[in-house]
């Protein structure tokens, strides 16, 4: 497929003002990259700009028009949006404003390619500076991007559209299940903390067979080999081996697994990072390693792995 880059399938590309106007409350938004999410741009807890420095902001090509693309470039390098609002408004230098040939580039097709891995990738590898960590613009204009005919750039946008649809619909599903599993725990069971009911209390070490973690030392990662995860992998619904598959040599899979030696049933639990604290089953037959950023439990005769993974995913 023909590949090409930014700066060929773009009128312009520009960014936000170099300076930040002062926030009087009212009158026209003014965005930063703090008010960019993948639910859309933030136009209720962002500043807001008078007319004459929107209207300096617009002279200068910093607001966006319907079908632009966003690129946040500063410090969170990478965040996307395709501007579908009539509302006007202004940006900060921190997002980069793309606006596609509408001869060459879909602009759905390009937001897609740009949240891309491998367009991702390649922005992230141009990035410059030591305090804040930014690309610039003529690196970013070197970027290149496949470019099918546009026609097929609308069909594949269009898929990927359902797509996103479909996953984003699956992750409030999924949000829905963990409030209802809350709920209906705190309901048979009180609250773990203070204990309403007055439940038997233990420790953890009396009623689990093993407690243990992963290795305490980082294997090489390969292309392939046995499956190895980290904290990253594992969600409220299970271990993910599929999105960011990672690898290790049997050889160092036997060290690790003689130590911690994960089978299904077994509860694990995220004891390291900024998402320590939840909890998941093992639902694999397959032998696989894990840093030591996961605890191992396996559970003994007077608990079962469902009631430990619930109590540990309990917010109390």
């Amino acid at each position: 497929m023909k590949t090409t880059f930014l700066e060929n399938t773009c009128e312009l590309i520009t960014d936000g003002t170099h300076y930040t106007p002062p926030d009087v409350g009212e009158g026209f938004p003014f965005l930063t990259v703090k008010d960019m999410s993948t639910k859309g741009l933030d136009f209720v807890n962002c500043s807001y700009i008078s007319s004459s420095e929107y209207a300096k902001a617009d002279a200068g090509n910093s607001s966006p028009r319907i079908g632009d693309v966003l690129f946040s470039k500063d410090g969170t390098v990478g965040k996307v949006h395709v501007v579908s609002e009539k509302n006007e408004f202004a940006i900060l230098s921190s997002i980069a404003i793309l606006r596609p040939k509408k001869d060459v580039l879909d602009s759905n097709y390009f937001g897609h390619i740009l949240r891309s891995p491998t367009t991702l990738d390649q922005a992230i590898r141009r990035k410059t500076g030591s305090a804040i960590r930014r690309i610039i613009l003529k690196d970013l204009k070197r970027v290149k991007i496949p470019l099918p005919p546009l026609e097929e750039q609308k069909r594949i946008a269009a898929i990927l559209d359902k797509a996103d649809a479909i996953r984003r619909s699956r992750k409030e599903a999924i949000r829905l299940t963990e409030e209802l599993l809350r709920s209906t725990f705190l309901d048979m069971f009180g609250d773990p903390v203070t204990n309403p009911k007055g439940w038997n209390l233990g420790k953890l070490s009396d009623v689990c067979k093993k407690i243990s973690d992963g290795t305490h030392h980082s294997p090489p990662i390969v292309s392939e080999g046995i499956p190895y995860i980290t904290a990253k992998h594992l969600k409220k619904y299970g271990l993910d081996f599929h999105s960011n598959p990672w690898f290790v040599a049997e050889t160092e899979h036997k060290k690790i697994y003689a130590r911690c030696n994960p089978e299904k049933g077994d509860v694990l639990y995220i004891k390291d990072g900024a998402t320590t604290g939840i909890a998941a089953i093992n639902n694999y037959n397959f032998e696989f390693s894990m840093l030591s950023s996961l605890a191992l439990l396996k559970v003994g005769e007077n608990l079962t792995s469902e009631y430990l993974c619930d109590w540990l995913n309990s917010e109390n």
